[in-house]
């Protein structure tokens, strides 16, 4: 998680990367960009690091996965008007929904791989929710409830509930570096890096300082 609070970034992916980027002499410059930029930039060979990347075999051809520096439990929610979340216990339940999606997101490969679903690709929270808001979409798929939920407060909007269907997995935390980029040739060396915060508990330390366990992104 990231949170950005009056321009200034802060969290526990962003300080495992600038220690581990630290210890190699280097300075990583943050900038808040839609996911879907980001796998934009990996894909054309920009000399970017994104956090969180999913690993999915799509993926593997153009991102230099650095990591992983957890095993996290993921769980994919639902949020909806709570007459309509009531309703969605399962995944057949979504086939009558228009659904708001994160543009270049993994969520879980049942859901990704179903053409036959009616999904709004969005490229940041806030629209999602507008969208939402403006009863132009049913519901929401969120694999990060915490800053879906930032995304309600943001705009005000409290009519809305997660819905009862869930889906749980595991997944690793990963950095990701274009293969095709300039960065390449640092992947090894800075993959070391986060593989030694990650030996030494210094990676769990920089989690619960922040309140959070690093093998969950549940909440």
């Amino acid at each position: 998680m990231v949170i950005a609070d009056g321009g200034q970034l802060s969290g526990p992916i962003k300080d495992i990367l600038d220690e581990a980027a630290a210890s190699m002499g280097l300075t990583i410059a943050w900038q808040i960009v839609p996911f879907a930029r980001s796998l934009d930039d990996l894909h054309n060979g920009a000399p970017v690091i994104v956090p969180r990347v999913l690993r999915t075999a799509d993926r593997e051809t153009f991102v230099r996965y650095l990591g992983p520096i957890a095993v996290q439990h993921r769980i994919v929610r639902f949020a909806a008007r709570p007459d309509r979340a009531v309703a969605i216990r399962g995944y057949e339940d979504l086939k009558s929904l228009k659904i708001a999606t994160l543009r270049g997101t993994a969520t879980f490969p049942e859901f990704d791989s179903d053409g036959s679903l009616d999904k709004q690709l969005m490229t940041d929270d806030v629209a999602r929710v507008r969208l939402l808001e403006a009863r132009r979409v049913d519901a929401i798929i969120s694999i990060d409830q915490r800053t879906l939920s930032l995304a309600f407060q943001a705009i005000k909007f409290t009519d809305w509930a997660w819905a009862p269907y869930e889906v749980t997995m595991d997944g690793g935390n990963y950095y990701g570096i274009s293969r095709n980029g300039p960065l390449a040739r640092r992947a090894d060396a800075l993959d070391r890096a986060l593989q030694r915060l990650v030996e030494t508990g210094r990676v769990r330390e920089i989690y619960l300082a922040y309140g959070l366990d690093p093998n969950s992104i549940a909440d």
